[in-house]
């Protein structure tokens, strides 16, 4: 009977924590969320659209480091991708994912700086601090 009861406690207490674990990630992709949602791109963004919106698309796991957000426009059966960024779950720092450039993260300095270049929305690489376009 005791070790009934202790397996039930332990079973219970389990659960719990499992609750609240869950509970604190929810929290840590909403404040994701929100630091994203602070960019002065991303409020125009979404002032300026009806539909613009946001989507907390990835957590981070083993094998992925960052929450990944989305933002686009959230039309009743899809969500349409324009931007992506990636937010560092420890330091919340917000990254610009650079699709032309196999989805490697840069910072929000270099893609203000490049966003308008020509060649930004070309294949491209970076080196030595430059954006490099690449040959097809």
């Amino acid at each position: 009977m005791k070790s009934t009861f202790t397996t039930l406690v332990f079973c219970f207490l389990s659960l719990l924590i499992s609750a609240q674990q869950k509970s604190v990630n929810k929290n840590k992709g909403d404040i994701a969320l929100d630091m994203v949602g602070k960019l002065p791109e991303v409020k125009k963004f979404v002032r300026q659209y009806k539909d613009g919106a946001l989507l907390l698309y990835k957590k981070p796991d083993s094998d992925f480091h960052f929450y990944w957000i989305k933002m686009g426009n959230n039309k009743v059966d899809m969500f349409a991708t324009l931007e992506n960024f990636y937010v560092e779950p420890k330091t919340y720092k917000v990254f610009y994912v650079d699709v032309f450039a196999d989805f490697n993260p840069i910072t929000l300095a270099q893609w203000r700086k490049w966003r308008n270049s020509p060649n930004f929305h070309e294949l491209h690489t970076y080196k030595r601090g430059r954006l490099i376009l690449q040959k097809q």
